[in-house]
């Protein structure tokens, strides 16, 4: 791998609602190197999404960026103006949204859309642009007739597709899928992977893929960030993570993917993410974890290097 191309220090994300702040990410660190793939991976309401849009400056009312730093080659993208951010958007750094037919806008064809990306970076017009588009959706495996179509056109995993290429329309250097494989079958999944690793090859990109499903993330990225209640609580090279699991979140997580060997028998985390409004004291995963002792009831654990490259937030390491 080489140097470190994203470093993200002390992100924190919060939602104003009657109820009182909902602390969405909770100082979340993490780096991605040049020609990385980086999974973020925990329940729904973890903070995967809400980091990804964060990344972005995609967070709207009611929703806050109370801190931190995203440096993209050293350059603070939360200190940019509205404006310069909006040109860094596709041309640097890209999202790959979660719910492609929500993405897209129904009433336009693909082509079209794909034109508008283009058109707010670039003054090309005309053969140049339409040409461009076919080179882009070949590039996703999608036919060159496909411009020519609407969303309602295409199945789930061609609009998946239409949404990738969106995304690599600039030539970002990197790019973030979140949840890109969601109400797709398994098939249709495993074709947008390969396509999203074809794409980052071709480029020479970084990807952060935002996940639940931790048997994708073990067939595909390079290191795997563990989130849970807004806050990171294992980071590590994916293959140790799958191995051997450090914080017991992790180890639960892992120990509820379905397997052939314990076909019938579905395994899940007992218990309930905990509220974001009012979070239990001391380590927020404690009342649900089977290796709790007194410490985890009063102290919040942080997040350290325990051995080389693998992080984690428990009192047990």
């Amino acid at each position: 791998m080489s140097a470190d191309l994203l470093h993200v220090r002390d992100l924190r994300v919060s939602y104003a609602s009657p109820a009182g702040e909902v602390r969405a990410v909770e100082g979340v660190s993490f780096t991605l190197r040049a020609g990385e793939r980086l999974g973020l991976a925990g329940e729904s309401g973890s903070g995967k999404s809400t980091t990804a849009l964060a990344l972005m400056r995609l967070i709207r009312p009611p929703g806050r960026i109370n801190g931190g730093q995203v440096l993209l080659n050293g350059m603070d993208l939360l200190a940019l103006s509205d404006g310069a951010m909006r040109g860094l958007r596709c041309a640097a750094i890209s999202l790959v949204p979660q719910g492609a037919m929500n993405s897209l806008n129904p009433v336009l064809r693909i082509g079209h859309q794909l034109a508008d990306t283009i058109a707010a970076h670039d003054d090309s017009r005309g053969a140049a642009t339409e040409n461009r588009i076919s080179d882009l959706l070949e590039a996703v495996g999608l036919e060159r007739r496909v411009a020519r179509m609407y969303p309602h056109e295409l199945s789930g995993g061609m609009k998946q597709r239409v949404c990738i290429a969106i995304a690599i329309s600039l030539r970002p250097r990197v790019i973030i899928a979140d949840e890109p494989t969601s109400a797709l079958d398994v098939v249709v999944q495993r074709q947008v992977i390969e396509t999203l690793g074809t794409v980052q090859r071709n480029l020479g990109a970084s990807i952060i893929l935002v996940g639940h499903d931790m048997g994708l993330m073990a067939q595909f990225v390079d290191r795997v960030g563990v989130l849970y209640a807004g806050r990171l609580v294992e980071l590590g090279p994916v293959r140790d993570i799958m191995l051997d699991p450090l914080h017991p979140y992790t180890q639960l997580l892992i120990a509820s993917v379905p397997t052939l060997e314990s076909r019938g028998v579905f395994k899940g985390i007992p218990g309930l993410p905990p509220s974001l409004v009012n979070p239990p004291p001391g380590c927020p995963f404690h009342p649900r974890c089977p290796k709790v002792v007194d410490r985890c009831a009063a102290d919040m654990p942080t997040l350290r290097e325990v051995r080389p490259g693998r992080w984690v937030a428990c009192h047990l390491h």
